[in-house]
């Protein structure tokens, strides 16, 4: 494994655009590459991000467990093999925002994020039971593939104004979250015994969508060195839906589907 450290001054802002261009990459297939831009002009100033990441790993293990009776003679034998194998995963970013003095007392923020990942998964499993006498099973091969796609926004909006004496202010924030996610996993086994061999085949999906909105509005009055007034609004709501879906290949009548709905709201002041 590896990594990288990035370390940044702080340093006054300066007018007109300022880049930065940013790739790195390591052992197993993984790379990313970033492009940042800064814009800053009197009292406007903006920003983008563009992040594209390819990540690749894989893991590999093995096991030999022996078991013995009373007397030291060895009763079960089972050896394991697992390989699991994620490739690839591809994420891309893009972020942007602005704020903005559009007067001596007013300050505007917008800031909006978007992310998305796509991956597999390929992940199987080996079973030999070379010594199984309470069974007359021998081998299990396990086969599981998944592959999921992932969608994040982020989106807030801020608004601050500033009065005529000092830390006396009306804040106004808005953000929003939006999620979705879809997995699709397949799953086979093949099941050996000494009286022959039988496959089992189990397909799965899960969807998952959620929405978060909150809004606050905060207001401070210091009243002297020693003391101020506060106080503030504020709201939550979420909305959440989950759908998931079963099926057995081997027995058809084996299906399943549920589908959840969730809602919250939370407001305080």
């Amino acid at each position: 494994s590896g990594g990288v450290l990035e370390i940044h001054t702080a340093a006054p802002k300066e007018k007109g655009f300022s880049d930065r261009l940013t790739a790195s990459a390591s052992t197993h297939d993984k790379y990313s590459v970033l492009f940042n831009t800064n814009y800053n002009q009197n009292n406007f100033s903006a920003f983008a991000t563009l992040r594209y990441a390819h990540t690749n790993s894989y893991n590999h293990g093995y096991s030999d467990i022996t078991g013995y009776d009373a007397n030291g003679v060895p009763n079960s034998i089972v050896n394991q093999t697992t390989n699991i194998n994620q490739s690839p995963g591809n994420g891309t970013l893009v972020s942007a925002g602005i704020s903005w003095n559009f007067s001596v007392r007013d300050n505007l923020s917008f800031n909006a994020q978007l992310n998305r990942y796509t991956g597999n998964s390929i992940q199987s499993i080996n079973t030999d039971y070379l010594l199984n006498p309470s069974s007359d099973l021998r081998q299990i091969i396990n086969e599981n593939t998944t592959d999921y796609h992932s969608n994040n926004e982020r989106y807030s909006l801020g608004w601050v104004h500033k009065f005529k004496k000092v830390g006396h202010q009306l804040n106004f924030d808005f953000s929003g979250f939006f999620q979705s996610r879809h997995s699709t996993n397949e799953s086979a086994s093949l099941n050996i015994l000494d009286t022959g061999s039988y496959n089992s085949y189990i397909q799965s999906d899960a969807n998952i969508s959620t929405r978060t909105y909150t809004t606050s509005l905060d207001y401070l009055l210091p009243l002297s060195d020693a003391s101020s007034f506060s106080a503030g609004l504020k709201s939550n709501i979420v909305k959440r839906s989950t759908g998931f879906a079963y099926i057995e290949s081997s027995d058809p009548a084996t299906e399943a589907q549920s589908d959840l709905d969730y809602s919250e709201s939370v407001s305080a002041a």
